[in-house]
């Protein structure tokens, strides 16, 4: 299916995998907002690339990620809101010029010092925003500030 002129698509409740966006997102070329809510991994690599988006949002209801890679090819986004679980790893997280973003991890005690450095690679991702809002809930405030101070 293409819609070449839809500009925001919803999913909620959607299973998904690296598959279905590497398909998915180039049949909407003018794309600037994606809510992906209550979404389920079932490919434990995910690769979500994009030119063309502004806003992106993700809510995980379950599954688990190997690795989840944010690429957007331009300056675009300057709206991103992630909670899920923490990924294995994050191999390449380029949203450099946003200027709002929340964070909201899910962190168990046994995958701690396993997440350290991959929640790195997120923050570092995300380096030049002007707004964080972090759960204090699921993300500990003095594991974050380790990172970031």
């Amino acid at each position: 299916m293409c819609l070449p002129m839809l500009k925001t698509l919803v999913l909620d409740s959607v299973r998904f995998g690296r598959g279905p966006f590497q398909t998915l997102l180039p049949d909407f070329p003018a794309l600037e907002e994606l809510m992906l809510l209550n979404i389920w991994w079932r490919d434990r690599n995910v690769v979500l690339s994009s030119s063309t988006l502004k806003k992106l949002k993700i809510t995980s209801k379950g599954g688990c990620l190997g690795t989840f890679s944010i690429d957007t090819h331009t300056p675009n986004p300057v709206f991103f809101d992630y909670a899920d679980s923490v990924a294995d790893d994050y191999p390449l997280v380029n949203l450099t010029n946003l200027v709002e973003a929340g964070i909201n991890l899910a962190l168990t005690e046994d995958r701690t010092r396993r997440a350290r450095a991959n929640v790195v690679k997120l923050i570092n991702g995300i380096q030049n925003v002007n707004i964080l809002h972090v759960s204090p809930v699921s993300f500990k405030v003095r594991f974050l500030f380790q990172f970031l101070l």
